[in-house]
């Protein structure tokens, strides 16, 4: 809180002005005119004045602004970083989806992920003994600091090979099991939503060049889909647009 403070307080000092673009006309006529007789612009005399009007806002409006940028940074980044992240996630998922496997094969996987798991049976073995052995080493505190940092580095590389081999062993059950509980529809589904987000993150991509790199004096720059939603827009519904 104390940082934040820091920050934001003498930001709102110094950016706590807006400037809004004003444009004013101020229009003449003769002293005299009827009250029967049609004015046009021929009649009266118009000075056209432009500036900008420096207004200073209250800080809860500075602070709703500030928060509003944020937010439209952090959507620009992780929109299209989620994307990618959704084709990467389900398509790999569907390349290691499981397939059906010979029995040779399947058994010779069977027998290394057994090897594993004797060894990971061990390794957890020695690392409750050294735990337990930990209090009663004598030496001095820096020893006992690297011993224990040695001993918490190998139990999180313990805990992730037993989530690798328990991985490893629901892929081989469920190739033991291929046609009970591996639904091919349910991969078919994923691959075609992961080209989805494909599709998604290049059109993103695309209107985002078109709209900041391509727009040159002002020129309106119709993008994929942009006559789409326009049209979409003037129907019952809108809110899709």
């Amino acid at each position: 809180m104390i940082v934040i403070s820091v920050i934001l307080f003498p930001m709102y000092a110094y950016l706590r002005y807006s400037n809004i673009p004003a444009y004013g006309s101020t229009c003449t006529t003769a002293n005299f005119i009827s009250a029967t007789a049609a004015v046009t612009g021929a009649d009266a005399k118009c000075i056209a004045t432009t500036g900008t009007l420096r207004v200073q806002v209250e800080f809860p409006i500075f602070l709703i602004t500030l928060m509003n940028f944020c937010g439209w940074i952090c959507f620009m980044v992780f929109l299209p970083l989620g994307q990618w992240a959704l084709f990467f996630d389900n398509f790999f998922t569907f390349i290691h989806r499981p397939k059906p496997m010979k029995e040779d094969e399947f058994n010779r996987a069977k027998a290394e992920l057994a090897k594993k798991i004797q060894a990971l049976l061990m390794k957890g073995k020695k690392l409750v003994e050294d735990k337990k052995a930990l209090p009663e080493l004598k030496a001095g505190w820096f020893s006992k600091w690297r011993a224990k940092r040695t001993i918490n580095t190998e139990q999180h590389l313990f805990e992730t090979n037993c989530m690798l081999a328990e991985e490893e062993f629901q892929n081989l059950d469920r190739i033991a099991s291929y046609n009970k509980k591996v639904d091919p529809c349910y991969y078919t589904g994923l691959i075609i939503f992961a080209i989805f987000a494909l599709f998604l993150s290049l059109w993103f991509i695309i209107f985002e060049f078109m709209n900041i790199v391509l727009r040159v004096n002002g020129r309106t720059i119709n993008s994929m889909f942009d006559g789409y939603l326009v049209a979409l827009s003037q129907t019952p519904v809108s809110f899709i647009a």
